[in-house]
């Protein structure tokens, strides 16, 4: 998984941004499903890697609680929760 999120990086299209991966943690809830814990080297079809982009202070309430639909005001693009599935474009 490592390797996938460093190559992810490294192939973005949009290198303006410089990103630099410094540290991968993985985090595991344990109230997610089954199928969430599962080996992404497996070949499921449904699997892809995503990214999202976030303000610092939301980082906290996304591992302890998952995603949830965020209130009215404060959404770049309106009510919802948005994924890329370049890193570049979830740059703030």
């Amino acid at each position: 998984m490592h390797a996938n999120i460093v190559t992810s990086i490294k192939n973005d299209p949009r290198k303006e941004f410089g990103m630099e991966v410094m540290n991968i943690v993985r985090i595991i809830r344990k109230n997610d499903p089954v199928e969430f814990h599962k080996d992404p080297a497996t070949k499921n079809q449904f699997r892809m890697m995503l990214w999202h982009g976030t303000h610092y202070g939301a980082v906290v309430p996304i591992l302890k609680q998952g995603f949830k639909l965020p209130g009215a005001k404060g959404q770049r693009f309106g009510r919802g929760l948005y994924f890329a599935e370049l890193v570049s474009k979830c740059a703030w």
